[in-house]
């Protein structure tokens, strides 16, 4: 992060319009969630210009300030600056991110790559459902590939299986958002619908927690589709590599339906050996 952590707490609380203007704030997976007295009061363009701040979007009733995989250190350091505006509701609390957003892949090289100096690695699907282009999902910030490339996938079933061999490099206690890092350095995210944070994990039982060592196919999640689904909240889920700009590739499948341990997308990096 280019800049000190404190420093850009500061300079993000400012230009939201300064702690009076903050009612409350929480976060999720990648983003900082303020509820404002007065929107109008918030810089936005001096906001998304700030090198480490994604891009800011305004949904729910929230002013959403994308910061990424750092945004816990984000979150912390505002809640740690004098006279910061905290929320009250113990619950919403329990939303942290933990550090890095991550995910991953199974390793598998692929006798037809010729060239020594890459590897391929096969991520397998997580879920069953229809597959959509993250260019198409109904959330702005996956959808311009803010946080990596990758594919979404409408799901027809509600349970989410571990695409390789990894550890559990980041996972929110609310259930709706997982990361996974694979033996072979490759990250990904798994958000299960968009918002979903404000359920508070009603409608979501985990099987895993943070550090845990995961096998290809393992069961990591489940999920209640109808029950989310009649909350009004989308279950649309944007699995999503982090580390795309490390890799020389990214090859999603070109299916149009998917089932879980089907090829979903192909990795192509560097040969680290």
């Amino acid at each position: 992060m280019k800049k000190e952590y404190n420093t850009l707490a500061r300079d993000i609380v400012e230009h939201v319009g300064g702690n009076e203007n903050i009612i409350s704030l929480v976060h999720c997976m990648t983003r900082l969630r303020f509820k404002l007295k007065d929107e109008n009061l918030a810089d936005t363009n001096y906001l998304k210009n700030l090198d480490d701040v994604v891009t800011v979007m305004k949904s729910g009733g929230q002013y959403q300030v994308v910061i990424g995989n750092e945004v816990t250190d984000i979150f912390d350091a505002i809640m740690n600056l004098d006279n910061s505006s905290k929320e009250d509701d113990n619950e919403s609390k329990v939303m942290h991110l933990i550090k890095s957003l991550s995910s991953t892949f199974h390793k598998e090289r692929t006798n037809h790559l010729k060239n020594e100096e890459k590897e391929c690695i096969e991520l397998e699907s997580p879920l069953t459902g229809k597959v959509i282009e993250l260019k198409n999902v109904k959330d702005d910030f996956f959808a311009s590939r803010a946080l990596g490339e990758g594919i979404a996938i409408e799901p027809t079933v509600g349970k989410v299986y571990s695409p390789c061999d990894g550890i559990i490099t980041t996972f929110l206690s609310t259930g709706q958002a997982v990361g996974i890092t694979s033996t072979d350095g490759v990250e990904i995210l798994i958000h299960i619908g968009f918002d979903t944070v404000d359920l508070k994990g009603e409608g979501y039982r985990s099987f895993i927690r943070q550090g845990a060592i995961i096998k290809k196919g393992q069961l990591l999640l489940e999920f209640n589709k109808k029950l989310i689904e009649e909350r009004g909240y989308s279950t649309v889920t944007p699995v999503v590599i982090t580390n795309s700009k490390q890799m020389l590739e990214i090859i999603p499948t070109d299916k149009e339906e998917i089932k879980v341990h089907e090829k979903l997308m192909m990795v192509i990096k560097e040969n680290d050996l």
